[in-house]
């Protein structure tokens, strides 16, 4: 019987056929995969058992009976990630000789849903053709598991590029112009992404982006989500998903993600930021985010103005589609004027009115409340000193 280490705790294992086998460690749920290392200072031919984390795994012959995940016609180079419905693995076509991500159902007894879901986001990516979206190379099923390859996109995430500072403004005008461009094709062909952070933006090896992840888009023709339910993550969520109106999400809360995304590149840090879930939702629904030249030192005018759109509380006042703010962003990096106005405080208070009819109301009743009290005040002073000049005039006579 070989024994082994778990990687992660150096639990001791011992797996009945170490080559290829994949078990999870009891002490710390750590998946890994066995393989076999060449010892360097032993004599060549000694061989060691080794455990290796599933996203470092040896490459397997297409097709191999030792990998239950292996997919004819794939060579699997490793796990990438995982979720709660599918995992993504690294892989080489080996019939066009090019690399591929390739995900995959996670089990082979899925639910109905999950399956429908998997080729609803496949049948979605397969639709939106730009040099911006991963592209989708083949659908299929192997063992009873829907599996689809798709680009494999070498440059890490945009989340991966901000852990090591912002970007400069021009810089990220240029790149989520072309991040726009790519949602802008979904939007074209009806459907909605509904889930845009930077860890679904992946950087190709020249930085060229490429948008990802359809999990939850919402296409006119095919909604795979309840009417009134709370779809996306929490910090890039536009304020009609924060408010569970699932349905009533379009192209601008795309276009809001965006704006998050433009704002938190510039200032290392997102408009809007809570610990607590339902606070951050709650600020998100209710409170103005700061506008973007009093945190980042040096943004135009012009770029404060675009991002201001982006995160109006109204879809209506927003860009109606992203490629209009790609539209903006190229004329900001030409030099050129841009379409996007400034809001004025005239016009933010009339917003914020519409918004919040109850509160304004009561604001208005409030200060006119304190207008009566200052003139009846006034009034009684005038009438009093008018009162003592009568009497003073009295006793002179």
């Amino acid at each position: 019987m070989s024994v082994a280490h778990c990687p992660g705790c150096q639990n001791r294992l011992t797996p009945d056929d170490p080559l290829g086998q994949k078990l999870e460690c009891p002490r710390c749920r750590t998946l890994v995969t066995v393989g076999l290392k060449k010892s360097l200072p032993d004599a060549v031919g000694h061989a060691d058992t080794l455990l290796q984390p599933l996203g470092q795994v040896a490459v397997l012959a297409a097709g191999s009976a030792h990998d239950p995940d292996a997919v004819p016609g794939y060579e699997m180079r490793g796990e990438l990630g995982r979720g709660g419905m599918g995992v993504v693995y690294r892989a080489r076509d080996t019939r066009l000789n090019r690399e591929v991500a390739l995900k995959m159902v996670l089990h082979t007894d899925a639910s109905r849903a999950t399956v429908a879901r998997f080729w609803a986001e496949a049948e979605v990516m397969a639709a939106v053709k730009h040099p911006h979206v991963v592209q989708v190379y083949e659908l299929g099923e192997h063992a009873g598991r829907p599996f689809m390859a798709m680009e494999f996109v070498s440059g890490g995430s945009l989340a991966d590029r901000l852990t090591r500072g912002p970007l400069s403004p021009r810089e990220t005008a240029e790149l989520l112009a072309k991040v726009a461009e790519g949602v802008g094709a979904a939007h074209e062909a009806g459907i909605v992404h509904r889930d845009l952070k930077p860890g679904n933006i992946m950087l190709d090896a020249v930085g060229e982006p490429k948008v990802m992840d359809f999990g939850i888009a919402k296409r006119e023709s095919h909604v795979m989500t309840q009417t009134n339910a709370m779809m996306g993550t929490p910090a890039y969520m536009a304020p009609e998903q924060a408010a569970a109106k699932a349905k009533f999400v379009g192209p601008p809360a795309d276009v809001w993600a965006l704006g998050v995304i433009l704002y938190e590149c510039m200032a290392g840090k997102r408009p809007f930021v809570d610990e607590s879930v339902w606070v951050l939702l709650e600020k998100i629904t209710t409170e103005n985010s700061p506008a973007l030249r009093m945190v980042v030192r040096g943004v135009s005018r012009d770029l404060d103005t675009i991002v201001s759109k982006c995160l109006s509380k109204e879809p209506e006042h927003r860009y109606a589609t992203a490629a209009e703010l790609a539209a903006d962003l190229q004329r900001f990096v030409r030099g050129e004027p841009i379409a996007a106005r400034r809001v004025g405080s005239a016009e933010r208070l009339a917003r914020w009115v519409r918004r919040k009819p109850t509160m304004a109301a009561a604001y208005g009743f409030s200060s006119l409340a304190v207008i009566l009290a200052l003139v009846v005040f006034v009034v009684f002073g005038f009438w009093r000193e008018a009162e003592n000049e009568a009497q003073l005039a009295l006793a002179w006579t």
